[in-house]
C-alpha cells in the first residue's frame, strides 16, 4: 500500500519557502539601501581615509546584496 504525500504539508513547506525568499529580499534590498546611504554620505561629506574606509564598507554590503538576490532569483524548487 502506498501513501500519498500529503498535500497540506507540501503546501504548507512551500508557503514556508516562499514567506522565506521574501524576508531574504527585504534584507538584501536594505542591505543595498544602507550601501547606498553609506556612499552617498561619504561622498558628501567626508573626505581621506574615512571616505575610502566608508566607501569600502559599502561595497562590501553589496557581495551578500548580490548572493541573496541570486539565490531569490534563482531558487531551486
Amino acid at each position: 500500500m502506498r501513501f500519498a504525500p500529503n498535500c497540506d504539508i507540501m503546501k504548507e513547506k512551500q508557503r514556508v519557502i516562499t514567506m522565506d525568499l521574501e524576508l531574504l529580499s527585504f534584507i538584501v534590498i536594505g542591505l543595498l539601501a544602507l550601501a547606498v546611504g553609506l556612499v552617498t554620505f561619504a561622498r558628501a561629506k567626508t573626505s581621506g581615509w574615512l571616505r575610502l574606509l566608508l566607501i569600502t564598507i559599502a561595497y562590501f554590503l553589496m557581495l551578500p546584496a548580490f548572493l541573496g538576490m541570486m539565490i531569490v532569483i534563482f531558487r531551486v524548487q
